[in-house]
C-alpha cells in the first residue's frame, strides 16, 4: 500500500458520509421514525470514526506527522 491508497479510502469515506448526510439524514421517512434517525445517527458517528483512523493512518504513511515536528522546532 502506498499512502495514496489511504489518502482515497480517506477520500471514499468522506463520499460515503455525505450520501449518508443527503440520502438519509434528510429524508423525511427518517426525519419521522425517531429510531430509525437514531440508528442512521450511528452509522455517522462509526463513519467519522473510520474518517479520522483512515487520515490518521494517510498522515503516518506520508510522515506528515515527522514534517509537523521538524517545522514546529524550526520555529523555537
Amino acid at each position: 500500500l502506498n499512502t495514496g491508497h489511504y489518502d482515497e479510502a480517506c477520500d471514499r469515506t468522506y463520499i460515503v458520509m455525505n450520501l449518508v448526510e443527503d440520502a438519509l439524514v434528510e429524508h423525511p421517512v427518517f426525519q419521522k421514525h425517531k429510531k430509525m434517525k437514531k440508528k442512521i445517527g450511528q452509522i455517522q458517528k462509526e463513519l467519522f470514526k473510520i474518517y479520522q483512523v483512515t487520515g490518521g493512518l494517510a498522515c503516518i504513511k506520508d510522515g506528515c506527522l515527522e514534517k509537523v515536528r521538524k517545522e514546529a522546532n524550526k520555529k523555537k
